[in-house]
């Protein structure tokens, strides 16, 4: 086991806490820690935190990476849902998602 003072860890470095929320800066890996909880509420707001997350990205996305960013988090849900045997609230999102595109004529992404 690591120590909290062992450089070699990636979260100590970055003075990383217990993941509580999907952040902006690391969201696909926010969400994966935030669905691996034992604590099924944590689970679903998760979901909810990272449907928002990738609204969020695909509305104010002015470069192909946020584009990409945003398609990462949508992969990352996709998994979860499956992972969490809810595939309905992955294509539930992804006909919202579709129809949003469209109507922001944010068709590059769909």
């Amino acid at each position: 086991p690591q120590s909290p003072t062992d450089t070699n860890n990636i979260s100590n470095l970055l003075g990383r806490s217990k993941v509580t929320s999907v952040s902006e800066l690391t969201p696909v890996e926010d969400f994966n820690a935030l669905i691996d909880h034992s604590d099924p509420s944590v689970a679903d707001r998760a979901l909810e935190q990272m449907q928002e997350m990738i609204n969020k990205l695909v509305e104010a996305a002015v470069t192909a990476s946020m584009l990409e960013k945003a398609l990462k988090c949508l992969k990352a849900f996709r998994l979860g849902c499956i992972k969490l045997e809810d595939p309905e609230v992955f294509n539930r999102f992804f006909g919202a998602l579709k129809k949003r595109c469209k109507q922001i004529s944010r068709d590059d992404f769909i």
